[in-house]
């Protein structure tokens, strides 16, 4: 196939306008003889109607020739193994015993090959110039197809296409991203120039050029070469994804969806944090990419805390400590841009290691000249609420609220500090209606956060059973969590009562006072029963 060459795809093969070749999903490229060209052109043109042998002998016979019916078994039997056919489970042809043969392989009704798909690996660019390495670059772009699918979830297809059309080709369901490959050949070996690009808009990701063979060894390593390609390249993705503002959000909401986006097995802070550590293995001075893995250390204990603070190994001051050197090395290149400026103010804000007075003036500041209302009044509303201004707080993320997406991840993450906000202001009759909005978009988080929303006096069923399962080790790091990520965060002794008062009034009503961490009961004194012994 050359670079002008056009491709139909049918059923699991792509072939070219002529058919004299085809491109099988397996990344093996077969060439077919005058005859079966001419037999495949014939039933694809008939696609649907059982043609008789001696039909299908008319069609690819010369003038004068004397060729018997049989030479059509013989040129289908041959297809058939070009195309790895089954014959009792076809996929191009099927036997009609008696009758023929019938062409079942559907085409995607003119619509471009990657019409669906969420990334395209495509077009492939000089091939027609690389002479003996055409075959290897072929095969390896199939390879790197695969090896590339497997960092996306599963509903996110991606698709080669050796010839993939421009965006004004496809309608609305043209490919959110675009992986091109062109291939170049030195006579030494053969380089590959991946580039990286949101298809819509042509926006560039990233590009890269790596040798993918040399002229003495085409295969070894071959996978290995591709596996590696494909990881450098989703990083690129993901990177960009993660960091683009386009929709408004927070930079942990980002995180969220990227990784959402990208998999790997891993939970979404997990692999965030994986790839950010790459990225800045690569180049140290990503600014950006600190504020973002200091964002993906935090948000692993808003994701994972229980578990984090049930392995024993309490890495916290450990975690804080990377946290402060990230956001305090990043500000200085971050802070005249407001979307990041503010995240950073939250960090640092979090940390809460002198930084308080900082990190609200950073972040009044960045609010005031944000281009991204939303991501901003939702940050601006939690530091707000924190502050003991619930008032201006709640005001900020209902504005968030309305400029979010409902059933969003981003409408929940609004919701749960709306929720939070009111708990700590004691507004139980908000905080109901709140809720009430929460669990009908997400039910099952009501098993989760009743432990904390819940009337302390009238426990709701979820959170009584929350308590009732709860071992002693579960209970205290439960404890340890509301208080880390939320509770301790609240200026006032007051706001930290109301939000600490449920988990410890239940769990110590089941195990003790000596259940409640000394440094949660230090931070609401209040809350343990008269008498009462923190452990």
């Amino acid at each position: 196939m050359n670079d002008k060459t056009r491709l139909l795809r049918l059923g699991s093969a792509s072939f070219d306008d002529a058919f004299q070749s085809a491109l099988r999903d397996d990344g093996l490229e077969v060439r077919f003889t005058r005859s079966e060209s001419r037999l495949l052109a014939h039933m694809v043109r008939n696609a649907g109607r059982v043609l008789s042998r001696n039909q299908l002998l008319d069609a690819i016979s010369e003038p004068g020739s004397d060729k018997s019916d049989r030479n059509i078994d013989f040129t289908i039997n041959r297809l058939r193994r070009k195309l790895n056919d089954d014959p009792k489970n076809p996929r191009f042809i099927a036997t009609r015993y008696g009758e023929g043969y019938i062409w079942v392989a559907k085409a995607l009704s003119g619509r471009p090959l990657a019409s669906g798909a969420y990334v395209v690996v495509g077009p492939l660019r000089g091939l027609s110039h690389i002479g003996a390495f055409k075959s290897f670059a072929i095969g390896f772009a199939r390879t790197f197809e695969l090896r590339l699918g497997r960092h996306f979830s599963p509903d996110r297809k991606v698709v080669l296409d050796p010839d993939c059309p421009p965006r004004s080709s496809f309608g609305d369901d043209c490919p959110e991203i675009a992986v091109d490959l062109t291939f170049l050949c030195d006579g030494v070996g053969l380089d590959c120039v991946f580039r990286a690009r949101a298809f819509r808009t042509g926006r560039l990701f990233c590009v890269e050029r790596h040798r993918i063979a040399t002229a003495e060894d085409q295969v070894a390593g071959q996978l290995a070469t591709a596996d590696a390609l494909a990881d450098r390249i989703a990083s690129s993705i993901w990177r960009n994804l993660a960091a683009h503002v386009e929709h408004h959000e927070p930079l942990p909401v980002q995180l969220h969806r990227a990784s959402a986006t990208l998999v790997g097995g891993h939970i979404s802070w997990q692999e965030s944090e994986r790839r950010l550590r790459q990225v800045l293995a690569e180049d140290p001075n990503d600014h950006i990419a600190k504020l973002m893995l200091a964002t993906s250390i935090h948000t692993k204990y808003i994701e994972n805390g229980i578990d984090i603070l049930m392995a024993g190994l309490d890495c916290r001051s450990a975690d804080e400590d990377e946290i402060e050197a990230l956001v305090t090395a990043s500000l200085p290149f971050i802070q005249a841009e407001p979307y990041y400026a503010i995240m950073a103010a939250k960090l640092l804000h979090f940390i809460d290691r002198g930084y308080r007075r900082m990190a609200v003036e950073l972040a009044e500041n960045a609010h005031r000249s944000s281009t991204s209302p939303a991501a901003s009044l939702a940050i601006i509303g939690q530091m707000r609420s924190f502050e003991g201004q619930i008032d201006q707080g709640l005001s900020s993320l209902e504005q968030a609220l309305e400029l979010s997406e409902p059933n969003s991840q981003f409408w929940l993450y609004l919701l749960v500090m709306k929720a939070q906000s009111q708990l700590a202001a004691g507004d139980r009759a908000g905080l109901d209606a709140t809720l009430a909005q929460l669990y009908q978009g997400r039910p099952e988080l009501k098993s989760f956060m009743d432990i904390m929303f819940a009337r302390h006096d009238e426990p709701s069923r979820e959170a009584l059973a929350v308590v009732q399962s709860a071992s002693k080790a579960r209970a205290r790091a439960t404890l340890l969590f509301v208080y880390y990520i939320n509770a301790r965060l609240f200026r006032y002794e007051d706001h930290r009562e109301n939000v600490l008062r449920t988990p410890v009034l239940l769990f110590a009503g089941r195990f003790g006072s000596s259940i409640v961490p000394v440094e949660v009961a230090a931070c609401a004194p209040g809350v343990l029963p008269s008498g009462g012994r923190a452990g």
